[in-house]
């Protein structure tokens, strides 16, 4: 899930729109990814995409999804740690 974004940070949008405004364009895409991913995950899974996440280049979009779409027990389990990564969005 995470190559889309470090392909697109190195090379950028062909027709030159800004950062912001061209990863606006992937919101649906990851959305739904992290939908069908979260939707009935196991513990293990939701320690796999934290791992993940917290390896690469972190993006709200990502944490957004990941609190939104994995089960809820897995997200108040590591309260702790999602208040510090949504902190340091500003």
């Amino acid at each position: 899930m995470y190559k889309h974004w470090e392909h697109a940070y190195e090379y950028g949008h062909p027709t030159n729109l800004d950062t912001k405004t061209y990863f606006k364009l992937f919101e649906p895409a990851i959305d739904w990814l992290f939908y069908c991913a979260g939707n009935n995950a196991t513990e293990a899974q939701f320690k796999q995409i934290m791992k993940l996440y917290n390896s690469n280049q972190k993006q709200m979009i990502y944490l957004k999804c990941i609190i939104l779409y994995y089960p809820s027990i897995y997200i108040t389990k590591n309260a702790e740690e999602i208040m510090v990564e949504m902190g340091s969005f500003g």
